[in-house]
């Protein structure tokens, strides 16, 4: 719910590009309407509104501390921006340019290479690796699934619970065919939150 709402409030702001005035104020700025930086933000690819991209981008940074923007470029112009989920991309590290590029995980398993200009990389600090961001979900991630485990169990507790008041036992072996048709006539009669407490009657 907290990383909905921040990704809906984040899509929901209103982008404007200014020229920088010479006094350095920003009341002095010089907005512009129209730039092609502006029609790219407006529709930054051919399937995706600009509230659906940002507030994808939003939701990956949240979840796991990085949001990553791939640029689709015609020459040397940008003409598409593309969120990438962050576990399909990589950095490649360099120990002098920092990053030397990245590489693209394609869904059939293809690696793509792509330059440093075609990615805009979004990420929260991560203490352990410079390369890579780290989210405040990843920080309690432990608790969360501790308590995704026991919702589970809860859940799958009463749906598969056919637990009895007491045990049956019978004077004789069953065979085969008789087990099986008492112990679908007993999980018929009481399995489920739906037949609890029922008066069990026995043949």
């Amino acid at each position: 719910a907290i990383v909905n709402r921040l990704a809906s409030a984040t899509s929901a702001a209103q982008w404007h590009l200014y020229e920088k005035a010479a006094s350095g104020l920003d009341e002095d700025r010089t907005e512009i309407t129209k730039h092609r930086a502006l029609d790219l933000l407006r529709k930054p690819n051919k399937f995706m509104t600009t509230q659906e991209m940002i507030e994808t981008g939003q939701q990956h940074i949240d979840l796991t501390g990085e949001g990553d923007l791939v640029i689709s470029m015609f020459g040397k112009l940008p003409y598409e921006l593309w969120p990438i989920r962050p576990d399909k991309i990589d950095c490649v590290p360099d120990p002098y340019e920092f990053i030397k590029g990245y590489v693209y995980h394609g869904p059939d398993g293809e690696d793509i290479p792509l330059g440093v200009n075609e990615v805009i990389q979004l990420r929260m600090p991560n203490p352990l690796d410079p390369y890579t961001g780290l989210g405040p979900v990843q920080a309690v991630l432990t608790d969360i699934d501790s308590s995704m485990y026991s919702a589970q169990w809860n859940k799958m507790f009463f749906v598969n619970s056919a637990e009895p008041g007491g045990i049956i036992q019978v004077d004789h072996r069953m065979g085969d065919d008789e087990w099986r048709e008492m112990r679908d006539r007993w999980a018929e009669q009481h399995k489920g939150v739906a037949q609890a407490h029922r008066v069990a009657i026995i043949e």
